[in-house]
């Protein structure tokens, strides 16, 4: 398919590695490179370093490298057949011990309804302008192909409170000021 009808979240990480001309869709949001000088396509697979949907990539392609933003909707030549559901995985220990600690969570909630300095840093990530609230004041954009929430203690990236991010969710990136409350529609 055509690099130029890719989700415009990509605009960026296609103009740094001069991608251009045609990339191959693994699965929806996924990407690599095309080489005209391998034309089977199912070798592609077999690609090391990809690019497009973090939460996709992760299910999916879970040992490739590659640039991962949040976020990355199919593209306009992407086929239109439905990918099976994200499979549901066994209760991890940090979902356990969160929704231990914090009884209601995960929940689904309006973008709107959290702090704005987080809502602005999720921007164009959440879908349908909705977040997983993972705890009070930490959260995870949602992707309507994952609604299994209890997945959304897995990603890599993750927005809200910098004491809550460093106590319960350490080892991920994302976008932590200080003195994030729960949103509104969070269990009080």
């Amino acid at each position: 398919m055509d690099a130029s009808t890719l989700d415009e979240s990509l605009a960026y990480h296609l103009e740094y590695q001069k991608i251009t001309g045609e990339v191959v869709a693994l699965v929806p949001g996924v990407y690599t490179s095309y080489n005209e000088n391998i034309e089977d396509l199912d070798k592609y697979y077999e690609a090391r370093t990809l690019f497009g949907d973090s939460m996709m990539a992760q299910e999916y392609m879970p040992n490739a490298g590659g640039s991962f933003p949040h976020g990355v909707m199919p593209g306009s030549q992407e086929p239109t057949t439905a990918v099976p559901p994200a499979a549901e995985d066994p209760d991890p220990m940090k979902a356990t011990e969160l929704k231990k600690e914090f009884p209601g969570y995960p929940v689904l909630v309006d973008v709107t309804s959290i702090d704005e300095r987080v809502a602005r840093a999720m921007e164009g990530s959440a879908e349908e302008g909705k977040a997983v609230a993972l705890a009070p004041g930490l959260y995870a954009a949602y992707h309507p192909h994952f609604t299994d929430l209890e997945k959304y203690y897995e990603v890599r990236t993750v927005y809200g409170d910098d004491m809550m991010h460093q106590q319960y969710l350490p080892d991920t990136g994302g976008s932590f000021p200080s003195g994030v409350k729960a949103g509104s529609q969070e269990p009080q």
